[in-house]
């Protein structure tokens, strides 16, 4: 029954490396703008989208290129979240409290990557006089979407599973089953 319970603990650590990674390379939250005076501007909608690793420079807009990510910080981003899975990975086969440890810090630190995330776009919606999440109406000459997508609460299930699994490490990884 060890051996099952061990493989268990295996899969569901897996399952939320595979859930952070997947949250890494989902959308985390959209803006559409719609202009319906687009016969002026030549420009009938656009969106801007933000993942785990930053806005991608993907729209020439000028009016939003402050808030481009950095190549650097896209590689950061990237390079964060290649360690937190090796991380995660390596408290399966760390013994003990270091393997608790190692798992329930890695989940909290993604917990607190997206709450941070969530205070970066407050600000910045706030900025552009738009939702954070819901729609807006700009006198006539445009319409703004915002809202989250499901790879930004993929975040907090990877985060939130990693913490469960860290407090339940030691009942389901029993060494010693009492014998019938």
């Amino acid at each position: 029954m060890a051996f099952l319970r061990a493989w268990l603990f295996r899969v569901l650590v897996l399952a939320a490396a595979a859930i952070m990674l997947l949250s890494a390379v989902m959308v985390w939250w959209t803006s559409s703008t719609e202009i319906l005076a687009h016969a002026h501007s030549g420009i009938d909608a656009f969106t801007v989208s933000l993942y785990q690793h930053g806005i991608p420079d993907n729209f020439a807009r000028e009016y939003f290129r402050a808030d481009i990510t950095p190549s650097y910080q896209v590689t950061l981003a990237w390079v964060y979240m290649g360690v937190s899975i090796a991380l995660i990975l390596l408290s399966m086969f760390l013994k003990g409290r270091k393997g608790r440890w190692l798992l329930g810090i890695t989940g909290t630190v993604y917990i607190i990557y997206a709450v941070v995330a969530l205070f970066l776009i407050i600000d910045r919606t706030g900025f552009y006089s738009v939702p954070l999440q819901g729609e807006v109406f700009t006198e006539g000459e445009s319409i703004t979407q915002t809202g989250f997508h499901p790879g930004y609460y993929l975040a907090y299930a990877s985060g939130l599973l990693c913490l469960i699994l860290a407090l339940l490490r030691d009942k389901i990884l029993v060494k010693n089953e009492p014998k019938e």
